[in-house]
């Protein structure tokens, strides 16, 4: 019986080293998996910020420059929405003309807890 006993005690210390070992192993594996569906909801949110508040301005009547379209609202409090409006220096007119102020490039930058994005557009005066 005494040999027996033996045994057992060794089953448990190599439950208990395997438990050890793995335990730790699991949980390192569902924090990067955490983390890493934490990023793609952050990527996802990212782009649909940009998406809808480029779309939002260009469905918006053209404002000459100084130009000022308005933020979406609301933005969740750990995002911020910038939205640069500029005429684009590759466009030139028909002609070499000195035509008025036809188009904008819109720049849209969001930024979030892990990382930012870009999106661009033009806007055209109809």
């Amino acid at each position: 019986m005494g040999e027996k006993r033996g045994y057992i005690l060794a089953e448990v210390l190599l439950a208990l080293a395997l438990a050890a070992v793995t335990i730790p192993a699991v949980i390192q594996g569902l924090s990067v998996a955490l983390t890493a569906a934490d990023r793609a909801q952050d990527r996802l949110t990212l782009h649909n910020l940009a998406r809808s508040q480029l779309e939002d301005v260009l469905a918006q009547p053209y404002d000459p420059l100084p130009a000022s379209y308005p933020i979406l609202s609301p933005v969740p409090p750990e995002y911020t929405v910038q939205v640069e409006v500029t005429v684009p220096t590759q466009y030139s007119y028909p002609g070499g003309s000195s035509a008025p102020e036809t188009v904008q490039l819109i720049t849209v930058r969001v930024n979030g807890p892990f990382g930012s994005v870009e999106l661009q557009g033009y806007k055209v005066r109809e």
